[in-house]
């Protein structure tokens, strides 16, 4: 661990696997939801993250709102001192003001809801639970009256995509100041089955263009975390962002700890002209998986 130290500025506590919704293009999903930090182990990887220099700590999953133990470590967070206490949820309980209290009252102050479309139908149906949507919009509504800094964390799929602008217009509308635009992965699903959730480089660059602009003229932040420069519009390209800026560590369940830029879902895979490319010492790449779609990328 000492390798770490004076490397990070966050630890992400993977608090376990299970989840309240049944996302499509989730591997939890589709795999057994065993695997859990206890109360123990969470308050250990805290005391070490403030050892090696952390100053936030950001709880995911799974869905850690359902991790019976969350109140308590964020209240530990607190008491040790981390300055940002994030929660990266879908909504479904912080929709609800008794729990979305406790939290906030146990030391919680900033919040990534997770959106899968710009309307119901769709954030519904990839969620694959009826009323996802307006719960997760109740939840904004929440920890927007308490100010808690809320992002949204958009999901990109080749169904979504067309919406990047309008999800862009309902995280500024519900309270959000920040968008990361996410792009699905396919680490852990069925590849050849699934490369259909992929969005074509051309549908990509195009509605990253769009929702970067509406973000500009809203006023509020927009990052690619997996889209790379090259397929974002020159004006743009400083909005995408490497995960290793992030100085983030990982602790999950059953694994090492692990750097954020080290995951297989942030790329790792290039093309030969990447090379003379001015952005190649910034840009993760794309994963193995976009790379082999029948389409061919497009720059703009």
């Amino acid at each position: 661990m000492e390798d770490f130290k004076g490397k990070i500025d966050w630890i992400e506590l993977v608090t376990h696997y299970r989840c309240n919704c049944s996302c499509k293009v989730c591997p939890t999903a589709r795999i057994s939801s065993s695997g859990s930090l206890s109360l123990e182990e969470i308050g250990n990887w805290l005391q070490m993250g403030k050892k090696l220099g952390a100053s936030g700590v950001w709880f995911g999953g799974g869905e850690p709102t359902m991790h019976d133990s969350l109140a308590k470590s964020v209240e530990w967070s607190k008491r040790l001192g981390y300055k940002k206490i994030l929660i990266q949820t879908n909504g479904l309980r912080l929709a609800y003001p008794a729990y979305a209290e406790r939290l906030i009252k146990a030391g919680i102050n900033m919040v990534n809801l997770s959106m899968k479309g710009a309307d119901a139908r769709t954030h519904d149906d990839m969620t694959r639970v009826q009323g996802s949507f307006e719960l997760m919009k109740m939840a904004a509504k929440n920890l927007y009256l308490n100010n808690i800094h809320l992002g949204a964390d958009i999901l990109v799929t080749s169904k979504s995509v067309v919406q990047l602008k309008s999800m862009t217009e309902l995280a500024s509308e519900l309270g959000a100041t920040s968008v990361t635009v996410m792009l699905v992965s396919l680490h852990g699903l069925d590849k050849e089955k699934d490369i259909n959730w992929l969005p074509t480089s051309e549908l990509l660059a195009e509605h990253m263009q769009i929702a970067m602009d509406k973000a500009v003229e809203l006023g509020i932040e927009i990052t690619s975390l997996h889209v790379p420069p090259c397929l974002l519009a020159k004006r743009h390209r400083n909005k995408y962002f490497h995960a290793g800026l992030y100085r983030l560590l990982v602790i999950a369940p059953g694994q090492s700890p692990f750097l954020a830029e080290t995951s297989p879902t942030e790329g790792g895979s290039y093309l030969d002209i990447c090379d003379n490319c001015s952005e190649r010492q910034k840009c993760l790449g794309f994963t193995s998986e976009y790379l082999t779609m029948n389409h061919e990328l497009a720059p703009i």
